[in-house]
C-alpha cells in the first residue's frame, strides 16, 4: 500500500471509527492506477489502496523442456518479463488457454495474426505492450522457447492490472 499524507489526526478522528485491530476501509474511485479505497490504521495514519495491482511470478521452463509453467493472467492487462542470466539460444513466444492446466495454443488476433516470435537475450527485460491486445482476455499463459533448454530456466514475469 502507498502511504498518503492526511490532515486527519488522532486515533479515532471525529466521523471515522477505527477498529482496534483491523483497519477501516473507506471507498473511493475505482479504475486502473486510481485510489480504490482508503484505510484508516489504528495509529491514525491513512493508506491508499490502488486498483492497479503489480505482481512478479516465476515462469519456469523445465530442463529439456520448451513450455514454461502456467501464468494466471486473469486479473492483468500488461506483461513484461526478465530473461534469466543463462539461456540456451532460442526465440520465445506466448501461448494461452482458457482453463487452468489446459493445452496451450497459439494466440491470434481477429485478423488471424499470431502473437509474434521474439528474439530474446539473457538478462534483458521485454515488454509486450505493443501486442497487449493479442493476449487480452486470455486467462492462462505460458512462454514457449523454440529450443529445449539445457537446464531449468526461470523467467521473471511482471504483471500489471
Amino acid at each position: 500500500m502507498l502511504k498518503i499524507a492526511t490532515n486527519i489526526q488522532g486515533k479515532n478522528p471525529v466521523g471515522v471509527t477505527a477498529a482496534n485491530t483491523n483497519p477501516v476501509t473507506v471507498g473511493g474511485v475505482d479504475g486502473d492506477n486510481k485510489i480504490k479505497g482508503l484505510v484508516l490504521n489504528d495509529d491514525g495514519s491513512i493508506n491508499a489502496q490502488l486498483t492497479g495491482s503489480y505482481v512478479v511470478v516465476d515462469a519456469v521452463i523445465a530442463q529439456d523442456g520448451t513450455l514454461s509453467s502456467e501464468i494466471d493472467f486473469q486479473k492483468h492487462k500488461y506483461l513484461s518479463f526478465l530473461m534469466p542470466s543463462e539461456w540456451t539460444a532460442a526465440t520465445l513466444t506466448i501461448k494461452g488457454s482458457a482453463v487452468a492446466s489446459g493445452t496451450k495454443r497459439v494466440i491470434k488476433n481477429d485478423a488471424g495474426v499470431p502473437f509474434p516470435v521474439m528474439t530474446v537475450a539473457v538478462d534483458e527485460i521485454y515488454s509486450v505492450d505493443i501486442h497487449a491486445l493479442k493476449i487480452a482476455g486470455v486467462h492462462f499463459l505460458s512462454l514457449e522457447a523454440s529450443v529445449a533448454q539445457v537446464t531449468a530456466r526461470t523467467i521473471k514475469v511482471m504483471l500489471k492490472a
